[in-house]
């Protein structure tokens, strides 16, 4: 090692919670409908939430919408995409960020149809208290009771900061 050599610092990425089993398929009703929460333990000053998930839609009535947020349902909302009729699935990563502080997030964007994509559109802020922990929550809804949406997959992780 070189004298006066300092390593960077020690970073650790923590699976919070994952899984590839489907759940129930949203349909007939057209109210937003929770479908999984994932409690997300205490975060500090620039931790970081690392979200993955796949949307599968059936039917090609009307628009499905759907989103994750931070807090619960009462809570800002992190992913919010609305699918055109004739969309099949969506593809998503989200990254929220702790700011210097554990109450102010930055929240990247990337979804697509198909799989992840490249976005234009600015970071969006949220301001959530994270230091006691807090949940993310999986939500669709539609606008025709005929059609699904099943998510069909997530993993939620955290990168700390130090």
């Amino acid at each position: 090692m070189l004298p006066n050599y300092r390593s960077p610092p020690r970073r650790t990425r923590e699976l919070v919670d994952q899984s590839g089993v489907a759940s129930a398929a949203v349909t007939g009703t057209l109210a937003l409908v929770e479908v999984r929460s994932v409690p997300i333990p205490k975060l500090g000053p620039n931790d970081c939430i690392v979200l993955h998930c796949q949307w599968k839609f059936v039917g090609t009535v009307g628009t499905k919408s759907v989103r994750a947020y931070l807090g619960g349902l009462a809570g800002a909302a992190v992913v919010w995409y609305t699918a055109a009729a004739t969309l099949t699935r969506l593809a998503d990563e989200r990254r929220i960020q702790n700011k210097t502080v554990t109450n102010l997030q930055s929240v990247s964007q990337a979804h697509g149809s198909i799989g992840y994509a490249t976005s234009t559109g600015a970071d969006n802020d949220t301001a959530i208290e994270t230091k006691d922990g807090t949940t993310i929550t999986f939500a669709a809804q539609l606008t025709d009771a005929a059609d699904q949406a099943i998510l069909k997959s997530w993993s939620i992780e955290i990168i700390r900061a130090n």
